[in-house]
């Protein structure tokens, strides 16, 4: 392979985009192995690699892609590696739902859920609202007929916040006990580092636009963990401050491996495109995003229980979006033969969110279409409606990695 007079070995590039197409498989394999058996997703994923995942990388990346055509930027993977492999976990979670569910009940749910947001919204609108004017006339009443009146009022205007508050869940995002947080922040640890070889690598060379992606990798993922620490605290104290359900959140660590991971994810697309001054931006609103788009997606894709989806769709999505925001010239061409076309913010968010929305698009469909196709290929072959997904994996599959509880007898002594 040749890039502008610098040659590449056609070996070293295809261990590259192999170890592109296994990453994310993995991605994948995180969402959807809960629903099947290994035997199954080895052949969905085989499929799904040559019909999802090798078309949208060489849109996106081979210069006679037609999204690479028009000028699209993704550096390392935002629409290729994550929007495909979040979306994919999407198609997994709508087909399991429509074979245990059905279509029209999951449809009938689906408007349930829209409509009770809906609701929840106004009706916390209409609670503050209520609550201000009951205020203000407390505060009236208090000037008239001094504090009698006044204790009198606050206790008839707690009552009536009381019995005015909204029934429905809030859209702040519940905690899940995390059971091996050890676990966590190795595995954060290890993603941390092995993403410097992820997006450095994409400058296809040691130079310094490689230097600058690596670097502008980890001051996104630090930033997107602090930010995500300040988005606990400040939803924390909101939620302490105008309580709608029970308030027992603890910070963790688990906030900042979140954050960075999310982080992560937002400044692969852009690591080469974008200055250093501009990746703790990356950080920042991706972890708004991905914090007001968990809550609903979790309401939707019921099985997504890793929360693939809004971690790495909606920060591949948002990584896109600001890649068109930041992207300069005198950064890409660090390498000494890269170059982007002179166009202007509006023009290059255009093409960015095209390649985007058409790998989020293509990915779905495609992936259903593989899911249905492979399901009824099963019941021809034996003759049978059964089901690709299962609700419980085969128990040989569950492996325990480590021991999550140890019990002690009265004496004190560990079982």
């Amino acid at each position: 392979m040749e890039i502008a007079h610098v040659e590449i070995p056609i070996s070293n590039e295809l261990f590259h985009h192999c170890m592109f197409a296994s990453f994310t498989a993995a991605l994948v394999c995180g969402g959807a192995l809960r629903k099947v058996s290994v035997g199954r997703f080895l052949v969905f994923i085989t499929i799904w690699s040559i019909l999802v995942y090798d078309v949208v990388a060489r849109w996106s990346w081979h210069p006679d892609g037609w999204s690479k055509k028009l000028g699209s930027m993704d550096f390392a993977g935002g629409t290729a590696v994550h929007i495909t492999s979040g979306t994919t976990v999407a198609a997994i979670s709508a087909f399991y739902a429509f074979e245990t569910r059905g279509f029209l009940q999951c449809m009938q749910r689906f408007k349930h859920i829209v409509a009770g947001l809906v609701n929840s919204a106004l009706c916390c609108c209409k609670s503050s609202r209520k609550e201000h004017n009951t205020r203000a006339q407390g505060a009236a009443y208090e000037m008239r007929n001094g504090e009698e009146g006044t204790n009198g009022n606050a206790d008839m205007a707690a009552g009536q916040d009381h019995e005015t508050e909204a029934p429905a869940a809030s859209l702040e995002v519940e905690d899940d006990a995390p059971h091996n947080i050890n676990n966590v922040v190795l595995g954060t640890a290890l993603l941390w580092i092995g993403w410097f070889g992820f997006n450095g690598g994409s400058a296809l060379g040691g130079n310094l636009r490689a230097v600058l992606a690596i670097t502008s990798t980890h001051i996104a993922a630090c930033s997107g963990g602090s930010a995500n620490i300040l988005l606990f605290w400040l939803f924390n104290n909101l939620a302490q401050k105008y309580p709608r359900g029970p308030v027992s959140r603890k910070l963790s660590i688990m906030w900042f491996c979140d954050g960075a991971i999310i982080a992560l994810v937002a400044i692969t697309p852009a690591a080469g495109y974008v200055p250093v001054w501009s990746s703790p931006i990356f950080g920042l609103v991706s972890c708004i995003f991905v914090y007001l788009l968990r809550r609903p997606a979790r309401v939707v894709l019921r099985d997504d229980i890793l929360d693939v989806f809004p971690i790495h769709a909606g920060g591949g999505w948002i990584g896109m979006l600001l890649t068109g925001c930041f992207a300069e010239q005198s950064v890409v061409g660090l390498d000494g033969y890269s170059a982007i076309p002179d166009r202007s913010i509006a023009e290059r968010l255009r093409y960015q969110m095209l390649d985007a929305f058409a790998g989020l698009l293509y990915t779905f469909f495609v992936t259903m279409a593989i899911l249905y196709g492979l399901k009824i290929l099963r019941s021809i072959l034996r003759c049978r409606w059964e089901p690709v997904f299962e609700s419980n994996r085969p128990v040989q599959d569950k492996i325990e990695a480590t021991v999550q509880y140890m019990w002690r007898p009265k004496d004190g002594n560990i079982v």
